[in-house]
């Protein structure tokens, strides 16, 4: 699975929870409008799970295109993991 590979390669520098944070903060900073990105205080207040996540709207481009490349199945069981989260 997808989180196991990063918290190997991770070890003990950071827990599960904070990976997790950190790939659903991800996707807010790098929409399509710069407009609809959000200033680096409030990237660290969602970090640091102080603030509220809003819904990412549109990506922007080169995101989208990674996003296709990567292996569909592992991608789609992290995405499950995360949303059970």
């Amino acid at each position: 699975m997808a989180l196991e590979y990063w918290m190997n390669c991770l070890g003990e520098q950071c827990t599960a929870g904070e990976v997790i944070r950190c790939v659903q903060v991800s996707p807010l900073c790098v929409q399509q409008r710069t407009e609809d990105r959000p200033d680096m205080p409030s990237v660290v207040l969602m970090l640091n799970g102080e603030k509220l996540l809003p819904k990412p709207k549109v990506l922007g481009g080169y995101i989208l295109k990674q996003i296709v490349r990567r292996e569909i199945i592992g991608w789609a069981q992290f995405m499950n993991f995360i949303s059970l989260c």
